[in-house]
């Protein structure tokens, strides 16, 4: 069973230069561009930015700009996995991680970009997190308050999003039918689902000669190369079913949950 892997970057950056006035509305794109090219120069693949990511991303340098702290825990605790949890929910991923820049007094967008780039590069943490190949999916989020500049970029390496509403609770006759979009970048062939029933030591019959144990393995309908479907029943009676996603024959932990009642 894979388990998916959430980096939490204990070293921050803290920077200081002199001062101006930033354009706040163009800086998250050009400080994704900046990393992008820093990947390509390394022959790795340029991120595309998920926009739900760059939400969550600028919800957290808001937070620490109108809160007073520079930091991953927020100021209720949470981690940038409970942030992308409690925000992105139709997200299943493998890996994410996190960094922060905060620039003092800086006098223009290049030199924010500059100084963020140039300190992540010195801090293995930071650098392995800007470079990682794995990476799919990216999104940053900028904030000022006074003289300083709050940055956070969020990284991914996603398997699926749901294009659907995912109910939290359901009825037991009901039958679910629902649209995804693959993330990954393996061969698309290689993407399982499967439905893992409340009761775990249940044998499900799949097929004539062919049973399982405890889960129910979803047939993907696809539509392209990046979309399917997948329709399903609830099978194994009341109680909390988890559908799971993964590469060949394992499942990731971060999956949907539904009540049924």
């Amino acid at each position: 069973m894979r388990i998916s892997v959430v980096s939490i970057i204990i070293l921050v950056l803290y920077i200081s230069t002199a001062c101006a006035k930033i354009e706040i509305n163009n800086l998250g794109k050009e400080i994704t561009d900046a990393v992008n090219l820093e990947r390509e120069k390394l022959g790795y693949y340029a991120l595309p930015v998920d926009e739900r990511l760059v939400e969550v991303a600028t919800q957290h340098s808001k937070n620490m700009a109108k809160h007073d702290f520079f930091a991953h825990k927020d100021h209720q605790g949470k981690l940038n996995a409970d942030r992308i949890s409690a925000s992105y929910p139709e997200l299943i991923y493998y890996s994410v991680s996190e960094n922060l820049a905060c620039i003092e007094n800086a006098r223009s967008n290049e030199m924010v970009i500059s100084e963020a780039i140039n300190g992540w590069h010195e801090s293995p943490p930071h650098r392995k997190a800007m470079l990682e190949p794995s990476y799919t999916h990216t999104g940053v989020g900028v904030a000022v308050k006074g003289n300083k500049v709050y940055v956070t970029q969020l990284f991914s390496d996603g398997l699926v999003r749901s294009l659907s509403p995912i109910p939290k609770s359901t009825i037991l006759s009901r039958e679910l039918n629902l649209k995804f979009e693959y993330l990954g970048k393996e061969n698309l062939n290689l993407l399982k689902a499967y439905l893992r029933y409340p009761d775990e030591e249940m044998v499900v019959q799949v097929e004539d000669n062919f049973y399982t144990l405890g889960n129910e393995p979803l047939k993907l309908m696809w539509t392209d190369d990046k979309t399917f479907r997948i329709r399903f029943r609830f099978k194994g009676g009341k109680g909390l079913y988890r559908l799971s996603f993964g590469l060949g024959g394992s499942f990731l932990e971060n999956d949907y949950k539904i009540i049924v009642n």
